[in-house]
C-alpha cells in the first residue's frame, strides 16, 4: 500500500533584504506543504539579530532568493516572507503568475508533476496589457529644491561615500504620490509611500553627519544605518501593491501642467525588473522623470536609468564586496547627479534662496 502522507517541499534561500532576526546575506531553510505558509530556520541561529520584545506586533517582511527548486517555486526565484514569529512565515510570490495549491504527486507521478510546474503560468497567463500602469507625481517645492541642491553638493564632495552618495541622493527624488486605477489600492499605496519616505529619509540625519566626520569609514554598521529593516519592509509592501495593481497599459496621469511638476509611469514589468535588482534599484524606479522642463526630464531620465542598471548589477553581491567595490566613486553616476543638480538649480535655484 502506498504511503499517502504529504512530504514537505524544502529549499535553501539567501536573504536579500533584512528583517526580524534574519540579516541580509544569511542562508535559511524554508519548508512547506501549503505553498502559502512555511517553516523558516536560519542556518546560523547564533548570528541571528535580536528582535524587540515589546511594542506593537507588526509583521516583518524579508525577500529571499531560492537556491533550489521547491514546487511551485523555481530555483533562483525571489519570494517575500512575512512573519511575526520568525519560525513561521507567510509566503508571497512576486512573479506575475499566482501561486497554485500544490499537492505532492503519488509515487510514479512525481517527475511528471515537477515537470508541469513550469507550465502553470502558461496555462493561465495574467493579462496586464489593458490595466493602467501606476502614475507618479513629484512637485518641485521650495523645500525639496533646497534640500536636493544642498545635499547633492555635500554628497559629491565626500569621495569615501562612493556609490552610496547616490543611495542617499535618490531618496530626495521619491514621488509625492502614486496613482492607481483602483481607489482602495491608491489609498493603500499612498500610506505605503509615506512610510517608505519616512524610513528612507532617516538616513539623511545621523548617518550623513557620520559621513562628514574626518574619521568616517564605510563599514557594515554604517550600511545597516541606511538600509534599515523599516525601509526594507516599507519597500516590500509598496512593491507588492504595485505588482498587484499596476498593469502595462497607459497610466492615468495627466501631462505636467507646469515646470514645477514631474510625472512618471511605472509599469508592472518595470517593478519586476527593479525588484530583481534589489532595494536601491526599486527606489530608483520610483523616480518621476517626465514633464517639468525638457532639460530636467532628460537629466532625470538618464540618472534613473543608470541607477536602476548599475545598482541592479550589484544587488546580489555580499556585504564585503559592496563595501569594497561600492566605496569607490562611480564617474557615470556622479556626472549624472551633477547634471540633475545643475538643471534643478538653473530652473528653480531662485526658490532655494527665496
Amino acid at each position: 500500500m502506498k504511503n499517502s502522507t504529504s512530504l514537505p517541499q524544502l529549499s535553501a534561500a539567501r536573504v536579500l533584504t533584512s528583517g526580524g532576526p534574519y540579516a541580509e546575506g544569511a542562508v535559511v531553510s524554508l519548508a512547506f506543504i501549503d505553498p502559502h505558509v512555511g517553516r523558516l530556520v536560519a542556518h546560523q541561529p547564533a548570528a541571528a539579530r535580536e528582535v524587540a520584545a515589546a511594542g506593537p506586533i507588526v509583521p516583518d517582511t524579508i525577500s529571499v532568493q531560492l537556491l533550489s527548486a521547491a514546487p511551485p517555486y523555481e530555483c533562483g526565484e525571489t519570494i517575500a516572507l512575512s512573519f511575526v514569529d520568525p519560525a513561521i512565515a507567510r509566503i508571497h510570490r512576486w512573479s506575475t503568475g499566482a501561486v497554485r495549491s500544490y499537492v505532492p504527486a503519488p509515487e510514479g507521478e512525481e517527475i511528471a508533476a515537477r515537470e508541469s510546474v513550469a507550465v502553470i503560468r502558461d496555462d493561465a497567463p495574467v493579462q496586464t496589457s489593458h490595466v493602467a500602469a501606476a502614475g507618479l507625481r513629484l512637485e518641485w517645492s521650495v523645500a525639496r529644491v533646497g534640500r536636493l541642491l544642498a545635499l547633492s553638493e555635500k554628497l559629491l564632495s565626500i569621495d569615501r561615500l562612493g556609490w552610496y552618495r547616490h543611495t542617499l541622493a535618490m531618496r530626495l527624488l521619491l514621488p509625492d504620490e502614486v496613482v492607481l486605477a483602483d481607489d482602495n489600492a491608491r489609498d493603500a499605496a499612498g500610506r505605503q509611500l509615506r512610510a517608505l519616505k519616512i524610513a528612507a529619509t532617516e538616513a539623511l540625519g545621523t548617518p550623513l553627519l557620520a559621513a562628514l566626520m574626518p574619521s568616517f569609514t564605510l563599514d557594515e554598521e554604517w550600511l545597516r544605518s541606511i538600509e534599515t529593516p523599516a525601509l526594507a519592509r516599507a519597500a516590500a509592501t509598496l512593491r507588492e501593491t504595485l505588482r498587484e495593481h499596476a498593469g502595462d497599459g497607459d497610466a492615468d496621469v495627466p501631462s505636467a501642467p507646469s515646470e514645477r511638476l514631474s510625472t512618471g509611469t511605472l509599469r508592472r514589468a518595470e517593478v519586476e525588473r527593479a525588484e530583481r535588482g534589489g532595494l536601491d534599484a526599486f527606489l530608483a524606479a520610483l523616480i518621476p522623470c517626465e514633464g517639468a522642463t525638457p532639460e530636467i526630464a532628460g537629466t532625470l531620465s538618464d540618472y534613473k536609468a543608470a541607477l536602476v542598471e548599475l545598482f541592479g548589477q550589484t544587488a546580489q553581491a555580499s556585504a564585503t564586496v559592496r563595501i569594497t567595490r561600492l566605496a569607490t566613486p562611480n564617474p557615470v553616476l556622479d556626472e549624472r547627479l551633477s547634471a540633475v543638480a545643475r538643471e534643478i538649480d538653473r530652473a528653480f535655484g531662485r526658490l532655494a534662496v527665496a
